[in-house]
């Protein structure tokens, strides 16, 4: 699946099973519920995660070079050897 241009407001994707997902422009995530979302293969390029629930998160392997995840509590996401060149807050490096 391709997305292009996509804004999820206040979603509830808790357990959603994201697989080869490729974002081609602008794609954010905005106060979604992403709990125990899994992310296999995708390439979430420069997308964005703003004030998101990501408790027990999985990233697979894909690529995120770009991806915003700042101000997301990540200290219970799984697979964080594979998100390179995301874009943190200095206080997330502890998480």
């Amino acid at each position: 699946m391709t997305l292009d241009h996509v804004v999820f407001a206040d979603c509830k994707l808790d357990y959603a099973a994201l697989s080869h997902v490729r974002t081609v422009g602008p794609v954010l995530f905005v106060r979604c519920s992403l709990r125990e979302a899994e992310f296999r293969g995708c390439d979430l390029t420069r997308s964005l995660f703003e004030d998101c629930d990501l408790g027990l998160a999985d990233f697979g392997p894909g690529a995120y070079r770009g991806c915003d995840l700042r101000g997301n509590d990540l200290s219970a996401i799984s697979g964080a050897q594979h998100l390179r060149r995301v874009v943190i807050d200095r206080a997330q490096l502890l998480q």
